[in-house]
């Protein structure tokens, strides 16, 4: 089983000091968004040896925005779009199998407020992303077949503050029922999808359904996953430990690929949490 670490784990570290840690500690590596824009990420990232993926907003942006595949307006969706392409071109030349980015919103936040209380619009016409949201991943799954990639979404998090008295959830795929609803109109091996499991631990509680009936839904699409733990109130990446909701489910979930998504964690710390999930196997 290869259980990668999430960059983020590697507070203000760039990409030569994470990768000579990688190498040190034979960590392979998921590098995400907490990097400053620069021209040279995604050179940087071409010439690393060690095991990879770029996940979502990797390499970021030189100018900032919160890329949204279900977005209305039409620059933010082109950049949205543009981005993902870029990222399943540079995992083709890398000649890795994954490129993931979260599924798409059904409002345009600004970076800032991401993890936080969103501000919402008056009117949401969710069935007008929805269709974005299959435009694009039509768009993105065929891009990576053509590069021999699988392009995987990310189920995204609704905490209870980001819930809507109209009773619409601005978000989308984020139960069960609605990711699996996006197979039905996509159906191709060259889409797949990734399990963030704290995601669907606050979004559990925040719509009060069963995680764990959840999860036995879901198996048969789940294309790598995503492991951190919370409180069930909001996504805060804290560390896993013994009673780690998850460690039941790794069995199932052996051949394929892991990640450690926690933040600002030591070497020793990482190391005891890959451990945990691999004796959980």
């Amino acid at each position: 089983m290869n259980i990668f670490v999430s960059s983020v784990a590697f507070k203000n570290l760039s990409i030569q000091e994470i990768d000579q840690i990688a190498i040190e500690q034979d960590f392979s590596i998921e590098f995400s968004a907490n990097f400053d824009p620069s021209i040279e990420l995604a050179n940087q990232f071409r010439s690393l040896t060690i095991d990879r993926l770029p996940h979502n907003y990797f390499p970021p942006p030189e100018t900032p925005f919160v890329l949204n595949l279900a977005s209305q307006n039409e620059a933010i969706l082109e950049l949205s779009r543009n981005h993902c392409k870029q990222g399943i071109e540079l995992a083709s030349h890398c000649r890795l199998k994954y490129f993931s980015a979260h599924a798409g919103f059904c409002l345009d936040p600004s970076p800032e407020s991401l993890g936080e209380k969103l501000l919402q619009p008056e009117y949401i016409n969710r069935e007008t992303n929805w269709d974005t949201f299959i435009d694009s991943c039509l768009m993105l799954s065929e891009e990576a077949s053509k590069r021999d990639v699988q392009f995987l979404f990310e189920n995204n998090v609704l905490m209870q503050t980001n819930m809507r008295t109209d009773g619409v959830n601005p978000l989308l795929c984020v139960e069960p029922w609605e990711i699996l609803k996006v197979f039905q109109y996509v159906s191709t091996e060259s889409l797949g999808f990734l399990l963030d499991t704290a995601h669907l631990k606050v979004s559990a509680k925040s719509l009060d359904f069963d995680m764990n009936e959840a999860v036995k839904e879901l198996s048969h699409q789940i294309g790598y996953i995503h492991h951190s733990d919370n409180d069930g109130i909001k996504d805060s990446n804290e560390p896993l430990t013994d009673d780690y909701w998850f460690l039941k489910y790794m069995k199932g979930f052996n051949s394929i690929p892991h990640v450690l998504e926690v933040k600002n964690q030591s070497i020793g710390d990482i190391k005891n949490q890959i451990s945990l999930l691999r004796s959980s196997i």
